[in-house]
């Protein structure tokens, strides 16, 4: 095996002497696994020609290097294509046709990125795992962690309880789904399949890996190969006449069943929860598997949502905790501490700076999505503008996050502009628009939602339907709130023995609780003599929202869309004379949550004007505010 090296060309990319060939990459786990130079030296290293660096050599009771390499084997004889060969004379002229691979180049960690520790060329080259695996043909995850036939049991079994989910969700051809699929007894065979299931395919590290958590999100449509390099395959569909199909399993496949069984158990978990008239089967069962699929993060990469790799990424294992940054920030795009082109290669970086790179970087590339996310632990005034280690995905995320195919990506209407700025060794976020008092917004939306002109629709699998306000019993639901909130944990929700019982990042959408947090949330700061207010950041707007872009469903096309007004809540000490001066610069603001509000047509039918201005962020109520936050 020979490493060709990158020449970057105006038009092309440049291997050796290879110009822009067709290549695999294949996403693995090994860095646990390594050898210190003067372990086992009788263990070999893969045997890669050309390169100028130690291959890292592995624990053989991992793999081997001849098992390395006969699985790179596989991994190219998986798709063979015929060629032909011609020989002979030309009067005499003979013609072979045989298979050969369809590419025979594969990017390979270990062979293809300088592996001497604190190498420039190494933070470079990591500096273009996007194009990299964007660039690929096909990405196969290699799972050697796990026996093969475990495998296929685990995902068979993923497919069958992904099944049973389909069904009790309703999802039948040419039907829209049921929003009163039933409560779950909680001992059902296929909770406990899957359950078994998700927690044998977690045993292979690729799960745990921070490093997979890039690829696996760069690449949707990885193909699934096991500890020989074989392909796994989908037998559920025939193909024409009875003829058994042979599609193999790829990474969105296992994540859409694991989205489906998310949804059936946080729904009979949700009813279980409220019901307090009639006694409802324990839920244990659906919370075990619910926190199987938290902790995979299957479900969460089948939402797109950049963001949420950052918060994921606390539940992977590494060497270098820089590496939580440098370990997703090629979906971003961004080449950030010693990755970036003319960065000084003896300059290191810790982890705050890094993170403060990041939060620069999303406020010029995407400000809005920058803001979408709660704190759960108590941040330091003047940090909580920028992602944390203990940052998470709202709930209301999902309402608004697409990856490249959607409007958020910088198509959407800026109403705030965001930027730092460095006070006394802090570094603060900077903003400047227009805000409304909390409590005036949250009054509009009260009216909005008590008048019933606003209609909640709730979309599965990428198929919109009204929601059903009447549900078994009555007591299960409410109709939902026009406007969610997130906030974060601060010193205000712990001081308030209501809020600190919510689970901040995920308050739940129903009118009446969404009103209580907000009447909450507006008492606290009002007894500790804080200023309240929401900072417009923008509209985000979707008139061809797809839900599941990782294939949930083939309707591209939905009549309503989605369009939210997206807003942060800031507080501050009211000034000692009364007086609130709005436009100062320098004052400084508490980041306390996250809040969105629906701008659908249905939402907004029959309104007055007066009202109508408030939610679009229109009229005198909105003023002009800037100042910095954190």
């Amino acid at each position: 095996m020979t490493s060709h090296q990158y020449q970057r060309e105006p038009d092309a990319s440049r291997y050796g002497e290879y110009l822009s060939p067709m290549y695999y990459a294949l996403s693995y786990t090994w860095g646990r696994w390594e050898l210190e130079p003067d372990r086992s030296p009788e263990t070999k290293a893969l045997d890669v020609a050309n390169v100028s660096w130690p291959i890292p050599r592995i624990r053989p009771d991992r793999f081997t290097a001849a098992q390395f390499q006969r699985v790179l084997q596989n991994v190219l004889a998986n798709y063979m294509v015929p060629k032909v060969e011609l020989s002979g004379g030309h009067h005499n002229m003979i013609q072979h046709i045989y298979s050969a691979p369809q590419s025979e180049f594969v990017w390979l960690d270990v062979a293809c990125i300088d592996q001497t520790p604190g190498s420039p060329l190494k933070a470079q080259e990591i500096g273009r795992q996007a194009r990299i695996f964007r660039g690929a043909e096909k990405v196969f995850i290699w799972l050697h962690g796990i026996e093969p036939s475990v495998l296929w049991r685990a995902v068979s079994g993923l497919f069958r309880a992904g099944g049973e989910a389909t069904w009790i969700y309703g999802r039948e051809p040419g039907q829209l789904p049921r929003l009163r699929g039933p409560v779950l007894r909680g001992d059902e065979d296929f909770l406990a399949e899957a359950v078994t299931s998700l927690q044998d395919l977690l045993t292979d590290p690729w799960f745990s890996s921070l490093w997979t958590l890039q690829e696996a999100f760069l690449s949707p449509a990885a193909e699934i190969v096991d500890k020989d390099g074989q392909l796994l395959y989908d037998l559920r569909s025939g193909g024409p006449g009875g003829v058994e199909a042979r599609t193999p399993i790829d990474l969105q496949s296992i994540s859409r069943e694991c989205v489906l069984l998310a949804r059936v158990c946080s729904r009979s978990v949700a009813i279980k929860k409220q019901s307090t008239t009639i006694s409802l089967p324990p839920c244990e069962l659906e919370e075990s598997l619910l926190a199987l699929i938290e902790k995979s993060g299957l479900a969460t990469l089948a939402l797109r949502n950049p963001m949420a790799l950052y918060t994921m990424s606390r539940k992977r294992t590494t060497r270098d905790p820089c590496d939580r940054i440098y370990g997703i920030m090629q979906v971003f795009d961004f080449q950030l501490g010693s990755s970036a082109p003319a960065v000084d290669p003896g300059k290191s970086f810790t982890l705050p700076e890094l993170e403060i790179q990041l939060g620069e970087e999303l406020f010029r590339g995407m400000p809005l999505l920058s803001q979408v996310v709660v704190h759960t632990e108590v941040v330091p005034f003047g940090h909580a503008w920028r992602v944390q280690a203990s940052s998470t995905m709202p709930s209301l995320a999902d309402h608004l996050t697409y990856y490249r195919t959607s409007s958020i990506w910088g198509a959407y209407e800026p109403r705030c502009n965001l930027s730092t700025s460095a006070q006394s060794g802090t570094t603060w976020g900077r903003f400047g628009g227009v805000s409304i008092p909390f409590s005036e917004l949250v009054e509009i939306c009260r009216i909005v939602n008590e008048a019933g002109f606003y209609q909640y629709r709730e979309r599965i699998s990428g198929q919109e339907v009204p929601y059903e306000a009447s549900e078994p019993n009555g007591n299960y639901s409410q109709p939902k709130s026009c406007f969610q909130l997130a906030l974060d944990m601060t010193e205000l929700t712990i001081g308030s023995p209501y809020l600190s019982s919510l689970e901040l990042s995920n308050i739940s959408p129903h009118q009446q609780n969404q009103q209580s947090a907000a009447l909450e949330l507006a008492s606290v700061c009002e007894g500790k003599h804080l200023e309240l207010r929401v900072i417009l950041l923008g509209q985000y707007v979707d008139e061809r929202r797809d839900r599941w872009d990782w294939g949930m469903t083939e309707d591209k096309d939905f009549s309503r869309g989605e369009k939210w007004n997206v807003g942060i809540l800031l507080s501050r000490p009211f000034p000692s004379n009364g007086v609130s001066h709005l436009n100062q610069e320098n004052v400084k603001w508490r980041r306390l949550g996250v809040m969105i509000w629906d701008l659908a047509n249905n939402a907004l039918t029959g309104r007055t004007s007066k009202e109508k201005e408030y939610l679009l962020g229109e009229g005198r109520s909105w003023e002009k505010t800037e100042g910095l936050f954190g």
